[in-house]
């Protein structure tokens, strides 16, 4: 991330509440906590992913990617350009375009 003038945040109150829950991620250089939700992301979307692919038997997102733009995929391929059905697939799914 480049560095740039972000807000500044001024706390002026700290409180809580019993049994309080706050989800967040901090983005920035990997590894962070947010890989182990890129790695659950890949098992989730497999099974979504072999519809559109049905050859497809798995693939990576390395976390050195992070998680947008570099997938590296295992697929039995049958035909010339089998490969690039396969990209294609992945590029018609939202963020992996």
């Amino acid at each position: 991330t480049p560095i740039e003038p972000y807000p500044v945040l001024e706390v002026k109150t700290i409180s809580y509440k019993k049994d309080s829950i706050y989800l967040a991620t901090v983005v920035g250089k990997p590894p962070l906590e947010d890989k182990y939700m890129g790695y659950l992301t890949e098992r989730l979307f497999l099974p979504l992913l072999q519809i559109n692919a049905p050859n497809l038997i798995d693939y990576y997102m390395p976390e050195n990617g992070v998680f947008h733009n570099l997938i590296l995929a295992k697929i039995h391929t049958h035909y010339n350009a089998h490969a690039k059905q396969v990209m294609h697939a992945f590029w018609g799914v939202g963020q992996m375009s």
